[in-house]
C-alpha cells in the first residue's frame, strides 16, 4: 500500500498546476520519514523502488523546483544510502544516481 500511494504520488505532479504544488511539497518530509522507515525495517526491495520513483521525479525536473523544499534532507538521505556498507549495491547505486541527477539538473541547488 505504501509503495502504491508512493507511485501516485510522485505521477501527480506533472498533472497538478503550479498552484497546487506547495500542497504536493508539504507531504515531502513524510516521504523522508518513509524512507527512514524502510531502510530501518531492512525492505531492501521496497527500498529499491522507493528510490526508482524519486529518481524519476529528480529526472523529470530538470529545474529541481519539485523536491526543492526538502532537497537538503533527500540528499543527506542519498549520502547516507550510498555510503552505508549493509545495503545492496543495487540501492547504493541509485542512491548515488540520484545525487548525480541532482547535481546535473540543479546545480545552483548544489552551491
Amino acid at each position: 500500500l505504501r509503495l502504491a500511494a508512493l507511485d501516485l504520488f510522485t505521477t501527480i505532479p506533472y498533472i497538478l498546476s503550479k498552484e497546487w504544488r506547495p500542497k504536493w511539497q508539504a507531504f515531502l518530509p513524510l516521504v523522508i520519514q518513509m524512507m527512514s522507515d524502510m531502510f530501518s525495517g531492512n525492505f531492501q526491495h521496497e527500498c529499491r523502488l522507493t528510490l526508482q520513483m524519486l529518481l524519476s521525479v529528480v529526472e523529470d525536473d530538470p529545474k529541481g523546483l519539485l523536491l526543492k523544499p526538502c532537497l537538503a534532507q533527500f540528499v543527506q538521505a542519498m549520502a547516507t544510502i550510498a555510503t552505508h556498507q549493509s545495503v545492496d549495491d543495487g540501492i547504493r547505486r541509485l542512491a548515488v544516481e540520484f545525487l548525480l541527477s541532482v547535481a546535473d539538473n540543479c546545480p545552483v541547488f548544489c552551491r
